[in-house]
């Protein structure tokens, strides 16, 4: 009897293995066959939930799969609000590394790859391309407050930002967001109480002491009008943090003139 027994689970097993499953088909050809009644973008070829009844893994009958979205719009469509014109919301996809080559890859294939630090690269057939990204540049203009100046101090200058492209600069510090070349200018015209005898500076300060450049410096003779101009391009770090500051040196109080248009700095990321 346990023999008869054994030969049946050999002979279903067998069947099992040599089987074709056919859904929506009379005529399987493959192991597991699923044909829809549509083909269209509107109805569902396989619809796969979790527990709580929400949607996984959708393939729409014009082909479009959808992994956390039920209305996919692309041939894989990850994201959770495919149409959404503003924000896609979660969908983060993860790519691996090979050491395929791009003829065997094909156009169009995506790779991780782990040198110089870790970058994406496409392939064109050909050959491996790293995908360069285009960062927008860091570009601030703005005015300096209207401050007086003891003789013999170099304080910060604050400013009020007229244009700020990616928020980089608050208050008195610009803060370096890529490494790299950067053009500092700035003009400010003032006056002193008394005449003096001495200089009148602005220069631009790297990290709370180091002094990057300074404007022209003007002698304090027989004037009380000053002014100081300033233009360089400095190779700085991410995270540098960098302020304006004037010097003064001319004997007397300097006050920094009323008018903003006198009061101008700007800093373009190159």
């Amino acid at each position: 009897m346990r023999k008869n027994y054994f030969y049946l689970m050999v002979n279903l097993l067998t069947i099992g293995v040599f089987a074709q499953v056919g859904i929506g088909t009379t005529t399987p050809s493959a192991t597991l066959d699923v044909v829809s009644s549509g083909n269209t973008n509107s109805t569902k070829a396989l619809e796969i939930s979790n527990s709580s009844a929400t949607e996984m893994v959708t393939v729409l009958n014009n082909g479009n799969v959808g992994i956390g979205t039920n209305t996919p719009t692309a041939r894989l469509d990850i994201r959770t609000n495919p149409t959404s014109t503003t924000d896609p919301d979660i969908g983060m996809l993860g790519i691996g590394t090979t050491t395929m080559t791009a003829p065997s890859a094909g156009a169009g294939a995506i790779r991780y790859s782990t040198s110089t630090g870790g970058v994406l690269q496409y392939s064109n057939g050909i050959v491996w391309s790293t995908l360069a990204s285009q960062p927008t540049k860091s570009i601030v203009n703005g005015n300096f407050d209207a401050i007086t100046a003891a003789n013999n101090t170099s304080p910060y200058l604050n400013a009020t930002e007229t244009f700020d492209a990616n928020n980089d600069f608050n208050s008195n510090a610009f803060t370096v967001p890529r490494t790299g070349n950067y053009l500092f200018s700035a003009v400010v015209i003032g006056q002193i109480t008394t005449i003096g005898n001495g200089q009148f500076e602005l220069f631009v300060d790297v990290n709370n002491g180091t002094l990057a450049c300074n404007a022209i410096q003007l002698t304090v003779t027989n004037m009380q009008k000053q002014a100081a101009n300033l233009a360089c391009s400095l190779r700085l770090n991410a995270g540098d943090i960098v302020r304006f500051r004037i010097g003064n040196n001319s004997g007397a109080i300097f006050t920094l003139s009323t008018f903003a248009y006198q009061r101008l700095f700007s800093i373009v990321e190159l």
